[in-house]
């Protein structure tokens, strides 16, 4: 019975759902937000808070991307038809890069953000020759995204990174959640891993699961924009590791084990909100020391 009731609760795509099993899911979800506002630590920032945020990191973006060595993103982005993200998405990427060094970097979904890992990595090995083997993988389904991204990434920097075109495919984790994922994933490990790809289709991402699963290191992981795909990793591992950032639209989670998989989904909860780049460590300081 218990498994019949988790599965109604499920982020299953709505299309897979009879009208019955769509209104429990509705009652189970309120029932969860109800328990979430008793537990506390589930108070979100209100709108106007989340634009003032919002606007107070976009401003230390612009001023961070002014550097000489980073400049020539900016121009990258006028060249490329990515439709790109925000100013403070690309900050976040390339403040993590710089900060925590990751060997290996897999990206779903390529396009500007791919310009933005390479540029980072080669900022590294300016300053720690050690960080020139670093590399990304970028994964990507459509032809024309595969090469407007090849083209727009300077030749002295593609040493740095390998894109994959590859289908995308319907994915049954462990035989029963559907998701969307690439066919051909790299076999390798990874420290960081960058969910944007492939289309949802109304699925959580699957290709996270498979990395996570293998990796004998632990792995951190930032979502762009999938509430559903950040809702659903969140149910299957223990309580506080997933996040989501509202102001900057991000899910994420640090240090992911195999191990922390859980065998059976915690229920559907609303996501807890942290600031992206605190919980990375990821805020500059000013010549006086204190946090920007």
């Amino acid at each position: 019975m218990l498994n019949y009731i988790h599965r109604l609760l499920w982020p299953f795509p709505m299309e897979e759902c009879s009208g019955g099993a769509r209104f429990l899911r509705s009652c189970g979800k309120r029932l969860t937000c109800l328990t979430a506002a008793i537990e506390g630590g589930y108070q979100v920032p209100s709108p106007s808070q989340q634009r003032e945020i919002h606007d107070e990191y976009t401003e230390i973006a612009n001023k961070y991307f002014e550097d000489s060595f980073r400049k020539p993103l900016t121009e990258c982005m006028k060249r490329s038809i990515s439709s790109g993200v925000s100013m403070t998405d690309y900050y976040c990427l390339h403040r993590y890069i710089c900060v925590h060094k990751p060997r290996r970097v897999l990206e779903l979904g390529c396009g500007i953000s791919s310009f933005i890992f390479v540029n980072a990595f080669a900022e590294n090995t300016i300053s720690d020759p050690a960080c020139a083997g670093n590399h990304l993988h970028s994964m990507e389904h459509l032809e024309k995204y595969f090469a407007d991204v090849n083209k727009v990434i300077p030749d002295d920097l593609k040493s740095y990174v390998t894109f994959h075109l590859s289908m995308a495919e319907v994915f049954y984790w462990r035989d029963i959640l559907p998701t969307s994922s690439y066919m051909q994933l790299p076999d390798e490990s990874f420290q960081l891993l960058l969910v944007d790809g492939p289309p949802a289709e109304g699925r959580s991402n699957g290709d996270m699961f498979k990395i996570i699963e293998k990796s004998p290191e632990p792995v951190d992981v930032i979502l762009d924009k999938r509430v559903k795909t950040t809702m659903t990793l969140d149910r299957y591992l223990p309580k506080g590791t997933v996040w989501f950032d509202y102001a900057q639209e991000l899910g994420f989670a640090r240090g992911v084990t195999a191990d922390m998989l859980l065998k059976e989904p915690r229920m559907i909860m609303p996501l807890r909100h942290r600031d992206i780049f605190k919980h990375f460590d990821l805020t500059e300081s000013r010549p006086n020391g204190d946090p920007q």
